[in-house]
């Protein structure tokens, strides 16, 4: 067996992005931890990749749904006797 940490098979990519100041604040004030004031350790990583991974469902969903459209659909009815004609009675 080797020695050290097993390698993460989904590995972290580091990015760096412009929030705005409003919004950062009042999210660090709702990640803050109680005792200490600071947000907790790896927060905010947790919080954007949950966000991320709601957005990439909802982005998936109507993708898929498209895709199975065509088979889900019922075939049109024809009416064979037209609108002016009797039609018969069953």
């Amino acid at each position: 067996m080797t020695a050290g940490r097993r390698p993460r098979k989904d590995r972290p990519v580091y990015k760096r992005i412009n929030i705005p100041e409003s919004v950062c604040n009042e999210v660090e004030i709702l990640l803050a931890n109680p005792l200490t004031g600071e947000p907790r350790y790896g927060v905010w990583g947790h919080l954007v990749t949950q966000l991320l991974k709601d957005w990439l469902e909802t982005k998936r969903r109507p993708r898929d749904e498209t895709r199975a459209e065509p088979q889900a659909r019922a075939q049109p009815v024809v009416d064979l006797h037209g609108p002016d004609s009797a039609k018969p009675q069953p």
